[in-house]
């Protein structure tokens, strides 16, 4: 009889929440337990909000502090925002030499942000595009996940971006952002890429 089992591909798990970690928090939740119960080294900081108005400084900072090796053995995953705390310390930080899997979920937009209820994140965009030159050198595989009626995302950035990081672009129909209000309490396929299901004969 053949029973699927999970092959962890990397041992360590990087994980970086959005703004005030709510709205990808359960998935991003079942993300960390899964992994941890496939015994893969898992670090999910809450990153500091300041009474919600957040400092891209202090995200850098609080997450370079929570994960200090960040390695080819390791995958990082981000969700909305904080994609570009990700970049960043993949482009920037020079202990980082390489990184074994970077995936990046509902990754929100400066011109869809300048508009909305929150311009104050603003910030978190300054140069981003800087970064992904040095992150596409750096990672030795990209994923990004995304949805075509995302309400913080313009999806021709998020094409235009998958395409400098030479990332494969995974768009889910009518998923919105990607998060609970939208009806995503799992992340399977983010899973599947950390630890695929192989099948084994018993």
């Amino acid at each position: 009889m053949a029973t699927l089992v999970r092959q962890p591909l990397f041992t360590r798990l990087g994980i970086i929440h959005g703004y005030m970690n709510i709205s990808g928090k359960p998935p991003l939740d079942h993300l960390a337990n899964s992994a941890r119960s496939l015994g893969i080294e898992t670090i999910y900081p809450d990153l500091p909000d300041k009474a919600g108005s957040p400092k891209p400084p202090v995200w850098r900072e609080a997450a370079n502090r929570a994960m200090p090796i960040i390695d080819k053995a390791t995958a990082l995953v981000s969700f909305s925002l904080g994609y570009t705390t990700a970049l960043n310390a993949v482009a920037y930080e020079t202990r980082i030499e390489e990184v074994g899997l970077l995936v990046i979920i509902a990754p929100s937009t400066p011109s869809v942000v300048r508009v909305s209820e929150a311009p104050f994140l603003l910030s978190f965009f300054e140069h981003i595009t800087a970064t992904f030159e040095r992150v596409a050198k750096k990672a030795k595989r990209i994923e990004i996940l995304t949805s075509d009626n995302d309400r913080w995302a313009n999806f021709e950035y998020t094409l235009q971006m998958a395409r400098a990081l030479g990332a494969s672009l995974h768009i889910i129909h009518n998923g919105g952002h990607l998060d609970t209000e939208s009806g995503f309490i799992r992340f399977p396929l983010v899973l599947d890429m950390i630890a695929p299901a192989i099948s084994r004969q018993e």
